[in-house]
This record gives C-alpha cells, structure tokens and sequence, in this order.
C-alpha cells in the first residue's frame, strides 16, 4: 500500500508538471514551424501508442485486443457471431494478410475459432470464444479503471472534444496519403513485429508499477508470449 500510495504522490506532482508545461508550451506551439509541429505530433502518438496504453496489455497485444473487440460487437449483432477478416482488416485499416497473423496468434490460444464460407472463395471468418470474452473483459475492466480516472482529471467534455478532433485529424491524414498515391501503400508482406509483438513486462523499469489488480485478479506475466505469435500455418484466404 505504500508503494501505492507513493507511485500516487509522483504521478500527481507529474500531472500538475504537465499541466504547467501545457501553458508554457502552447504560446510556443502557436509559433512553432511546420518540422517542430511534425515531430510534436509524431512524439505524442508514440508515448501513448508505445508508453502510456501497451503497459496495460500483458497478456495480449493491443491489435489482439481491437481484433477480439470488433469481433464482440459484431456477434452482438449479427445471430451467426461471424467476423470476417475482411471487416477486421478494413477496421483496423491493415492489409489481411497482417490481420490473418493476429487471428492465428488468438486462435492457437483458444479465444476464437475460424472457418470458411462453402470452399473458402467467400473469405474466412472467426468467432469468439468464451474464453476470448472473458480475456476481452477482463482488459476492457483495465481500461475502464485507467480512463475513469483520466477522464475525472482531465473532464469528459475535453475528452469527447479530444476524440472528435483525433477522428477529424485522422480523416486529413488519410487523405492526404491517398493524394500521395503508392507511395506509401502498406505492404502486405511487411515485418509487423511492431504492430503486434507481446509487450517486455520484465524488461523496463517501472513497468509492474501499473496497478492492474483494481476490479480483476492480478496478473502481471504473459503466460504464451512464446506462442503467441503467430502459427506455422499458411496465411488465410484474402
């Protein structure tokens, strides 16, 4: 509990840190050229992409979370509780193949299943198991935790205002890209071992800091990092 309490004390004095930085720095900003506002931008997606959110993830990555989420919502929606790897893909905005990697990883753990339409020529679809829902729940019950907390600090209408203008950058970002033609189109055959690689819990100071035990049983390894990777199987059918 002191630990706790201390880990606590640090974070608010970096908060109001941070706080304090934020007025400094956005008269700064207002002026700042086109190279300094790239690589700011740059820089804060990273903390949160590779810093702040993966710490949470310790028994499954963060495109294996999104993948088991959009599967959820789509067996509450549809009476099969089929997800095709197509619509996976196109929500995750990676190419199948890629995500055919991520769904072989949960499928070798037992979270989901998957199979193909007639003789395959339809695409391949997965469902949830009931032991991915409860692996789903039990990182939603992380998240929550966390965000309830943020979201009290730093106020609701920020954070929905906050989403909203993420979603409206995204959009020009895209299109953008599209103008740049095949510049840079994704490849397919890409080493994704940046999209989807198990976190290092043991590996950087601080990491089991993260309370994770608020709500759920603790757990603080990876129990099949090794084999959750990726099968020896051939690619899905795109």
């Amino acid at each position: 509990m002191a630990k706790r309490e201390e880990i606590r004390q640090k974070e608010n004095i970096r908060e109001k840190a941070n706080f304090k930085n934020m007025q400094l720095n956005r008269e700064e900003l207002m002026h700042a050229d086109i190279a300094s506002l790239s690589h700011e931008l740059t820089y804060r997606r990273y903390l949160m992409n590779y810093g702040q959110a993966r710490l949470f993830f310790q028994k499954i990555t963060v495109p294996e979370y999104l993948a088991l989420h959009f599967m959820n919502e789509a067996a509450q929606e549809e009476a099969s509780g089929r997800t095709y790897l197509q619509d996976i893909a196109n929500q995750m905005q990676r190419p199948v193949r890629q995500i055919s990697r991520v769904v072989k990883a949960l499928r070798d753990r037992g979270l989901l299943t998957w199979s193909h339409d007639g003789d395959g020529s339809a695409g391949t679809y997965v469902t949830i198991t009931d032991a991915g829902l409860q692996m789903l729940q039990e990182e939603e019950t992380v998240l929550k935790n966390y965000y309830s907390q943020v979201i009290e600090h730093y106020g609701r209408d920020n954070f929905v205002q906050l989403l909203q203008l993420m979603r409206q950058l995204e959009s020009v970002m895209e299109e953008e890209l599209a103008d740049m033609g095949g510049r840079h189109e994704i490849d397919e055959n890409e080493d994704t071992s940046g999209m989807d690689e198990p976190n290092e819990i043991n590996g950087a100071a601080g990491t089991n800091e993260i309370d994770r035990t608020a709500g759920i049983d603790g757990r603080n390894g990876i129990d099949a990092a090794a084999g959750a990777q990726g099968g020896e199987d051939d690619d899905a059918d795109e």
